[in-house]
């Protein structure tokens, strides 16, 4: 089976509950499309893939068997190659 994301609302009028699930693939391949423009390496690559997705860095250091000091070091170079404001995003989803 495929992994999937989505964004989900859940909304409720007292009576009925609704759920609505919002696929997050296209959100995905614009964020690593345009990441991949601003020459990130392989590994960089990898890494944004799995924060795109929401992973901690405790899932990505364990999953890419690398130290958090080791992903701190990517994650840091990664916001170097980006413009200042496209970075933030990135930068506030670690927080």
């Amino acid at each position: 089976m495929r992994e999937q994301y989505f964004d989900v609302a859940i909304i409720n009028n007292g009576e009925n509950l609704m759920t609505v699930y919002y696929p997050l693939t296209k959100k995905y391949k614009r964020q690593l499309n345009y990441l991949q423009e601003k020459g990130l390496s392989k590994r960089e690559m990898q890494i944004m893939a799995m924060v795109a997705k929401g992973a901690t860095n405790s899932e990505i250091g364990t999953k890419l068997s690398i130290s958090k000091a080791t992903l701190k070091t990517h994650l840091n170079n990664i916001y170097k190659k980006l413009p200042k404001n496209s970075g933030i995003e990135f930068q506030q989803k670690r927080l």
